[in-house]
């Protein structure tokens, strides 16, 4: 008779990080995910993308082997790539993808912030002339996203 597969519950990380891209984490997050990844002596000598398990972790909302599976083969059709179905290989995703919740969810629990862009927004309200000019960069037809956030950090 075979053991009852356990879940973990997910939801509070899932609504965190709902809005958040892989390249819209902190430095710290990025680096967390990037430790916990490289730190499971399960996974050998090749280890899985950053990216998947990223995705997998923002998206899912119960992490179990059929969840996980259905998120990476998402993940992985709008990415064009092969998908995984081996049932060994889902595992090492799921126990891959617990630990980096695990993680993250440490780094909430520290005070971290997990959003990079979190960071750059000033606490207090713009001024009028602070608004006018982002109204101003706004309206440049060349502006790129780069320019309106080193403006926006150059705001205390």
């Amino acid at each position: 008779m075979a053991k009852t597969e356990k879940t973990y519950n997910n939801e509070l990380l899932n609504k965190s990080l709902k809005s958040t891209t892989y390249n819209g984490l902190s430095v710290e997050a990025k680096k967390k995910l990037t430790e916990t990844i490289q730190g499971c002596t399960f996974l050998g000598k090749y280890k899985l993308p950053e990216k998947d398990i990223y995705y997998i972790v923002r998206n899912c909302p119960e992490l179990s082997l059929a969840s996980v599976e259905y998120y990476l083969s998402i993940n992985r059709v709008n990415n064009n790539q092969n998908t995984v179905h081996g049932k060994s290989t889902i595992e090492k995703y799921k126990r891959a993808c617990i630990l980096a919740c695990r993680a993250l969810e440490a780094l909430i629990d520290e005070g971290e912030q997990i959003d990079g862009l979190k960071k750059v927004m000033p606490s207090k309200p713009l001024t009028e002339s602070q608004k006018a000019h982002c109204i101003e960069l706004l309206a440049k037809d060349d502006i790129s996203a780069v320019e309106l956030l080193a403006y926006l950090q150059s705001v205390k």
